[in-house]
Order: structure tokens, then C-alpha cells, then sequence
């Protein structure tokens, strides 16, 4: 067991370049747990008067795990959660109805997704709204959310450009840093921590 567990280091020990070398370490959880219970199991055997005393530990972590997990969290960490985002695109959507165009900040952290999951995009409108930016290499980017546009329909992603002209009615949607100037708030969303996560406001031409 003891093996097993030094070796499941390695892959984290031999990794190279930018990243979270730490979580590659995650396989060797399973055997670690094997082996605190089978040390467990030996130590209840050796004395009967240990199985209180380590319930009431089992107990007392569960309850601060459950606190942690179920309130403490949404608090301290609601933003990397992405607490709130399924109730902006559900209060989003009605208003979006109004309006020739919506753009959305690419702040949100990879916007299109969340868009396409919780307003129920069909699975093939998505890949033929992002068929053309299948080769993300043409654009001089990795990753999706590093173009300064790109779009579903009327929907449009990326850099928000808030402090330019429109030529339409156009909705915005983005952190409050970002539309701090703009009077005409729809509504906002705030994290369990009582500050303010995004911001829907109008701009017309």
C-alpha cells in the first residue's frame, strides 16, 4: 500500500510546464483512505474504548464539512462557484426579446457556455453558431473566451466594448466594474456575500 501511494506521486512529481501539477496527485486518494481505514480497523480491535472517542471526531467533522459545503462556501467563494449565473440568463432571456443585439462580457468566464446550458440551446444550433471558430489558431488564440467576438445568433461574446457607440438598442451584461457609468439598469445579480456579481443595463444609439 505503501508503494502504491508513493508511486502515485509521480505523475505529479515529473509534470512540466504551467499548471496545476497538485491535482494530478488526486489518484492517490483512494489508496490513502484505504489505508486510514484499514489503520482504523486495527486500532478498534487493540481497544474497544477508542470507538467513541473517534466517532464523536468522525461526527464533528462531518458537521463542519456539511456547514462549510452547504453555507460557508457560497460565501467565501460564491464567484468561483458561478453562483448566480443560471438566475441571470433565466431573468435575462425576456428582457434579451426586446433587443436586436446582447452583448455579453467574456468576464463571465466563458459566457457561451453557461448561455447555451441553462437557456436549453439545442445541441446543433450550438455547433453550427461555432463552426466558424472551430480553428481557434486562425485567430491567434487557445481558447474560445480570448476572442474579442464571436456569437450565437444576436448574442455576441467577448470584449462587452461598452464605452463605444451602437447603432442598435443593445443590451450588456458584464461585472459592475465594467458598466459602472450606465444609468439604465435592468436589474443585477449579487453574490450570497451581498456584492454585486453582474449587471444588466441598456444602451441605445
Amino acid at each position: 500500500m505503501i508503494v502504491i501511494i508513493l508511486l502515485g506521486f509521480l505523475p505529479a512529481s515529473l509534470s512540466k510546464g504551467v499548471g496545476f501539477a497538485a491535482n494530478r496527485t488526486i489518484i492517490v486518494l483512494p489508496f490513502i483512505l484505504i489505508g486510514l481505514a484499514q489503520a482504523l480497523k486495527w486500532l478498534l480491535q487493540k481497544n474497544k474504548f477508542v470507538t467513541p472517542l473517534v466517532s464523536l471526531i468522525y461526527l464533528t467533522h462531518l458537521v463542519f464539512f456539511l456547514y462549510n459545503y452547504t453555507v460557508f462556501s457560497k460565501t467565501a467563494i460564491g464567484e468561483g462557484m458561478h453562483i448566480g449565473k443560471k438566475e441571470l440568463f433565466e431573468r435575462l432571456m425576456p428582457i434579451a426579446n426586446n433587443y436586436p443585439e446582447v452583448k455579453i462580457s467574456r468576464t463571465l468566464s466563458n459566457p457561451h457556455i453557461f448561455f447555451a446550458f441553462f437557456t436549453k440551446l439545442s445541441p446543433s444550433d450550438y455547433q453550427i453558431a461555432m463552426r466558424p471558430y472551430q480553428d481557434l489558431g486562425k485567430f491567434g488564440v487557445k481558447f474560445m473566451d480570448q476572442l474579442s467576438d464571436y456569437s450565437i445568433g444576436k448574442f455576441h461574446f467577448g470584449d462587452s466594448y461598452a464605452h463605444h457607440p451602437v447603432l442598435v438598442p443593445t443590451l450588456f451584461v458584464g461585472k459592475p466594474e465594467e458598466l459602472v457609468t450606465f444609468p439604465n439598469e435592468y436589474f443585477h445579480i449579487d453574490y450570497p456575500n451581498g456584492t454585486t456579481a453582474f449587471r444588466v443595463v441598456e444602451k441605445g444609439p
